[in-house]
């Protein structure tokens, strides 16, 4: 099986300077990975790259364009492995990487996107061009070869990447038009602890009756798009009348997931269906499950090397007692080594609180995190905002005390946390090919 992974998320850095080796117009915005997976050149390192040089297609200027262009024009390809030796791919999508790219306002935590800096709009004839004009480049510089980009199917890569699917294959290949369309829809709760509930929506636009053979499973799934542990599976047919819908019930229940969500609390849903003409279609969803938040008060104004009470609020997200939950906090300029409370203990769905002192050391604007652990999920992680006031400062000369909020995970990549509020990750996606 690959080792290509599509990540929900990725940080690079962009810098700006000249690129007087290259030539004025690629001057500007240049990427830089500050935590390179792969090598580049014998060592673990990627950019600087023009993003210039990326949007126009001219990857074969220094430095790692083609990792960067595949970072961002990638194609997804999926596949059934019948056994080691055995796969049928079931579809291609080359619109899927490379979305929202986006970078932080100036002056506050807002977000501006800036994928048109990168790429033309996906599926414009310009879009299209550039893409040929890289993957001709990359022929030309031995990357691949002619015959091989030209074969349908995954060509041998020569190093794997983070975005899942070669940005060589299947150019061409259009989304051919089929008798049956299917949906997921998500009609239950996704916090932590409930049952999720879909139905799979089967709908025939055909004149006649179509037999659809069902395999379903879900997953949960690392940020970066690999399966972790199956959770579910089913085998079903269900038969759909001409120019009429079906739907087919599916409830995971909590018990079978909640012990095995990895850090961002992802779940993946599939529906793969083989239809009468033996043409397969893929019906998937990705579901956040949400956590109840780590809240965090503060009813007073904070001063440097003065003790700051803090208040917070925190649930046991189990079905099962919590016998084992720690509040470990910490913050720049707050608490200067991490530290630790027994949580008591909570019965199922159980909020407790607990007020933590704390003695600011630095003045200005600090960040106190809160997480609650356990050996039974991942991290749930609680944040606040502080202006500490320094020596002689009064509260009519600053803004006080900032809000804060709750975000979910463990630790994430070393690029950074991926979080989410909880619900649908992502719109349904069905595609069809013919083998």
């Amino acid at each position: 099986m690959s080792k290509d992974t599509l990540w929900n998320f990725h940080v690079w850095n962009e810098s700006w300077f000249s690129r007087s080796e290259l030539g004025s117009s690629y001057g500007g915005w240049q990427v830089l990975d500050a935590t390179p997976q792969e090598l580049s050149g014998g060592i673990h390192r990627c950019g600087p790259t023009s993003v210039h040089a990326i949007k126009e297609g001219d990857i074969d200027l220094d430095y790692d364009g083609p990792f960067v262009f595949s970072e961002v024009n990638a194609d997804r390809i999926t596949w059934v492995y019948y056994d080691k030796d055995l796969k049928e791919k079931v579809y291609t999508n080359s619109e899927s990487v490379g979305k929202f790219i986006s970078t932080k306002a100036v002056g506050s935590n807002g977000w501006i996107d800036i994928t048109d800096n990168y790429k033309y709009p996906e599926g414009s004839e310009k879009e299209r061009s550039v893409y040929m004009k890289a993957r001709k480049k990359l022929i030309g510089m031995g990357i691949i070869n002619k015959d091989s980009a030209e074969k349908r199917g995954i060509a041998k890569k020569r190093r794997k990447k983070r975005t899942g699917g070669s940005p060589l294959d299947d150019l061409d290949e259009k989304k051919k038009e089929f008798d049956i369309q299917g949906t997921f829809e998500l009609n239950s709760s996704t916090k932590f602890g409930a049952d999720i509930k879909l139905n799979l929506h089967l709908k025939n636009t055909s004149k006649i009756v179509q037999p659809v053979k069902i395999k379903l499973s879900s997953s949960t799934i690392e940020y970066t798009g690999r399966p972790d542990t199956e959770v579910y599976s089913d085998d079903t047919t269900l038969t759909v009348p001409p120019k009429k819908e079906k739907k087919l019930s599916v409830s995971i229940p909590a018990s079978d997931y909640e012990n095995y969500l990895t850090n961002h609390n992802l779940m993946e849903v599939v529906a793969l269906c083989e239809l009468k003409n033996r043409k397969k279609m893929l019906v998937r969803k990705v579901i956040v499950i949400e956590r109840p938040p780590v809240d965090i008060q503060i009813y007073s104004y904070a001063f440097v090397n003065n003790p700051l009470d803090v208040e917070i609020t925190y649930t046991n997200p189990l079905s099962t007692p919590l016998n084992d939950g720690l509040l470990v906090f910490g913050g720049s300029g707050l608490v200067k080594k991490s530290r630790r409370r027994k949580v008591p203990k909570l019965q199922p769905k159980e909020s407790g609180r607990m007020t933590i002192e704390i003695t600011p050391y630095q003045s200005g604007s600090r960040q106190l995190t809160v997480d609650l652990t356990s050996k039974h999920f991942s991290a749930i992680k609680g944040f606040h905002k502080i202006n500490v006031l320094g020596e002689g400062e009064t509260h009519e000369e600053s803004e006080g005390h900032e809000e804060g909020g709750a975000y979910e995970g463990g630790e994430g990549h070393e690029d950074g946390d991926a979080y989410a509020e909880g619900g649908e990750y992502e719109d349904d996606e069905v595609y069809e090919d013919s083998m």
